[in-house]
């Protein structure tokens, strides 16, 4: 059993004794290995709602108990977050300009631009 699903078999057993809800919280325990397992798994690069769904808890509580992914002034950039980039120069046939595939948060991904096509679009993006 991996950790992700014995964590998730934890939290079910204590909100069966009524744990996560009003003035019962979770056991102390349990929320440090669970923010353990979530800091983990966002080095990872895992997404917040994947982490989420193997713990069974929502995106709201991941938030609450290991913080934002990201938080302004820490010197953090986003996980999966578009960043500014310099488009160069650059000779390119337009039979592999036609191949480009640009990756974006949310497994987001447009496939089959121009290196014109993909200057416009970071244009209007304001990058």
């Amino acid at each position: 059993m991996d950790r992700a699903t014995e964590l998730k078999n934890r939290i079910e057993r204590e909100r069966r004794t009524g744990a996560g809800h009003g003035q019962h919280p979770f056991s102390v325990e349990l929320r440090r290995a669970v923010i353990a397992c979530i800091r983990d798994e966002r080095r990872s690069g895992v997404a917040d709602h994947v982490i989420s769904d193997r713990l069974g808890v929502s995106q709201a509580t991941l938030g609450r108990w290991a913080g934002p992914r990201w938080r302004r002034g820490r010197g953090l950039r986003p996980t999966g977050a578009l960043v500014p980039v310099a488009i160069t120069r650059a000779e390119v046939s337009e039979a592999s300009a036609a191949r480009m595939i640009v990756a974006g948060p949310a497994q987001m991904r447009v496939a089959g631009l121009t290196l014109d096509d993909l200057a416009e679009l970071w244009r209007r993006l304001a990058c």
